[in-house]
């Protein structure tokens, strides 16, 4: 389960570990965060220095109602920054754990970061309707800033989960 430890809203949070194989993946479940808001998650060993010793894992959006609409596969859609990578329900994209440098099984938290929203609600009735995106639809680059090097930084950790 995940705690709350920035602005964002967040009612329930579990991260779950797959493996299959010699592969290990890792799947996502939010309710009640913000709508349309886009997650980096990073993984923090054991005693880890958080500036120097957490990996990038993988990223994950949630919908309108600010839930992830049951568990979904942690992406690294960094090749196609698009919403239409972390909208897709297909597999290609999910992150394997097992290439990102730690012993798996590990201990340690995942830290979730904000990225900010990526619809916009032009007119404040509030539903979202335009993608923040270079070309305002769900196929163009996607215009959430990044964490580092603009100010965010840690500031933007919102919730972290334990795996062990």
């Amino acid at each position: 389960s995940g705690v709350a430890c920035g602005g964002d809203p967040l009612t329930r949070g579990l991260f779950q570990p797959r493996t299959r194989g010699p592969r290990n993946f890792l799947k996502v479940a939010v309710t009640g965060a913000n709508p349309w808001n886009l997650y980096s998650i990073y993984f923090l060993p054991v005693g880890g220095d958080p500036v120097s010793d957490k990996v990038f894992v993988g990223e994950f959006m949630t919908d309108a109602a600010g839930d992830t609409g049951g568990s979904v596969w942690v992406k690294d859609c960094s090749s196609t920054f698009t919403p239409t990578c972390f909208t897709s329900t297909s597999r290609s994209g999910r992150v394997d754990m097992s290439r990102l440098g730690f012993t798996i099984p590990a201990s340690g938290q995942f830290l979730v970061y904000s990225r900010g929203i990526s619809k916009k609600d032009l007119d404040g009735d509030g539903i979202y309707e335009t993608w923040k995106t270079s070309d305002n639809t769900a196929s163009g680059t996607m215009n959430n800033p990044t964490l580092w090097g603009t100010g965010i930084g840690y500031d933007g950790v919102q919730f972290i989960s334990a795996w062990s």
